[in-house]
């Protein structure tokens, strides 16, 4: 028995790529700072908001894939931090820290599936402790958050 799949079947019409653009964002050391992701690549149901809260509002409940990552400007003293916040709260859903890289700028990735319910929202908070302030670098492939819905 062949089962054939239909256009309507592998349609996905909630899914957003965020991004920071144009200018870096400064981080303050040791200071939880929500990223402010303020472009798109896409967007295709305008979950993401990207000009005040730089968040993205589930739209129906259902699992998704999250990928982030998050490129700190070079400095070699201290760890990165990328927390996936659900709802503004903790614990976080993902997090992933690294050590620092004074050669070159650093980034820090962090990716998974989560179940999430309608009306929820998700935000991407960085943290660094090189003892100053450190900017996250601005550039499309660079520092960004993928949501995609998998499965209902």
């Amino acid at each position: 028995m062949t089962t054939k799949l239909r256009k309507e079947q592998i349609q996905n019409p909630y899914k957003a790529r965020a991004y920071r653009n144009t200018t870096n964002q400064s981080i303050a050391t040791s200071t939880d700072t929500k990223v402010q992701f303020n472009a798109e690549s896409y967007d295709t149901n305008s979950n993401f908001d990207s000009s005040t809260n730089y968040r993205y509002t589930v739209p129906v409940t259902g699992y998704y894939q999250i990928n982030c990552i998050i490129s700190f400007a070079t400095n070699g003293t201290g760890l990165r931090r990328v927390d996936i916040k659900k709802n503004g709260t903790s614990p976080s859903i993902m997090a992933a820290v690294d050590n620092a890289n004074a050669a070159s700028f650093k980034s820090v990735s962090v990716g998974g599936c989560v179940f999430l319910t309608a009306g929820d929202y998700i935000e991407t908070i960085a943290r660094q402790e090189s003892g100053g302030n450190l900017d996250i670098i601005a550039a499309e492939y660079i520092s960004f958050l993928d949501i995609h819905l998998l499965s209902i």
